[in-house]
């Protein structure tokens, strides 16, 4: 529990980090604002591709014709 609350408490560190650094360096949030959103579009990305992407079937199943003798219950 003490790692992830110090992971937690590190990824705010960081967001006031890079804020300050982007007023310092341009005068503005414009700067860490689009590295935030360039972030969460590749963990988007990552995530679907990782966890929504549906995975390609190498060896699809054969075709069964339909029976009237069998019925799958």
């Amino acid at each position: 529990m003490g790692l992830i609350g110090a992971v937690g408490a590190l990824g705010g560190v960081g967001i006031n980090l890079a804020f300050r650094q982007s007023f310092l360096s341009y005068g503005s949030g414009t700067g860490a604002f689009v590295a935030f959103l360039a972030c969460y579009a590749v963990c988007v990305a990552v995530t679907w591709a990782v966890y929504l992407r549906r995975p390609v079937d190498t060896n699809p199943a054969p075709e069964r014709k339909p029976q009237l003798s069998y019925a799958d219950v």
